[in-house]
């Protein structure tokens, strides 16, 4: 992970390019004014640049750097830019900028909802005060993270998505979850710091529950990877609701009619003679 300083700096040098391409603007002090942070929840780092429009406007840029841009960061940079803005003797014309390696949708949405500008070192960005307005957005991520990306969507992961699905509504405790999806406790308390760093996840005193199942089950559709998983298929004569049976003597713990034959319980036209 790089220092407060080396990602102050790269968003820095992103922060000028991106605003020297318009015509007559001006950085009066292209260095800025940069400050690292070390106590919690604070920015990594924070940069202040004195800039002038074309017109001869004045304006002071005020940013907040972290190394993750996810909701619950954008959150907590908000906090310390209101902060900083609202203390006495600030500038009139201070435009404030949450900067991060990457920038997710949902993270982008809080920033423009609260009139905040953004950027990232992907190259995505929307800065928009007097009369400047420029927004990118589309870029891929260069920064991705894949351990991450591995403990959400992994397969004892899934086992929690799934349970939590299933009941949107209930709020679950960690040890409930962890017996209902025959993982860890550990594995449950990943998988709820992941889902509160994106925002869908609601804690509170009877347990913690999803705030956006659609949006979970969008992305994980997303991340899906179906080579993972093992398929066989077989033949039987036998009809549905004999096969079923013949699974429940089995004794298997968890199984369900997917496929075509799923989809002949709920339209008759469809052929449901193959059980998958």
């Amino acid at each position: 992970m790089k220092t407060g300083s080396e990602l102050g700096l790269e968003a820095r040098e992103q922060l000028v390019e991106t605003l020297q391409k318009v015509p007559g603007f001006r950085f009066l002090n292209k260095q800025g004014v940069g400050r690292e942070k070390g106590f919690p929840s604070a920015p990594e780092y924070a940069l202040d640049f004195p800039v002038k429009e074309k017109d001869g406007t004045s304006w002071q840029l005020k940013a907040e750097v972290k190394s993750v841009g996810h909701p619950k960061q954008v959150r907590e940079s908000i906090f310390w830019l209101n902060r900083n803005l609202n203390k006495p003797g600030t500038a009139e014309n201070v435009y404030p900028i949450f900067i991060a390696p990457y920038i997710s949708s949902q993270a982008a949405k809080i920033c423009v909802e609260e009139e905040i500008g953004y950027l990232d070192l992907s190259g995505n960005c929307h800065l928009s005060f007097g009369g400047i307005y420029i927004h990118v957005d589309g870029q891929e991520n260069k920064f991705k993270n894949k351990r991450g990306l591995r403990s959400l969507y992994s397969p004892k992961a899934e086992r929690v998505l799934r349970v939590m699905l299933s009941n949107p509504l209930h709020r679950w405790k960690v040890e409930e979850i962890a017996e209902e999806a025959e993982v860890s406790l550990g594995t449950v308390s990943n998988i709820r710091k992941l889902l509160a760093d994106q925002e869908w996840l609601d804690k509170g005193k009877e347990g913690f529950r999803l705030t956006d199942p659609e949006n979970v089950l969008k992305n994980w559709w997303d991340h899906y990877e179906p080579g993972r998983s093992k398929m066989l298929q077989y033949y039987s004569i036998a009809g549905e609701i004999e096969i079923g049976s013949a699974l429940q003597r089995l004794k298997v713990q968890r199984w369900a009619f997917t496929g075509l034959n799923a989809a002949g319980r709920y339209a008759f036209m469809v052929p449901s003679e193959i059980v998958s």
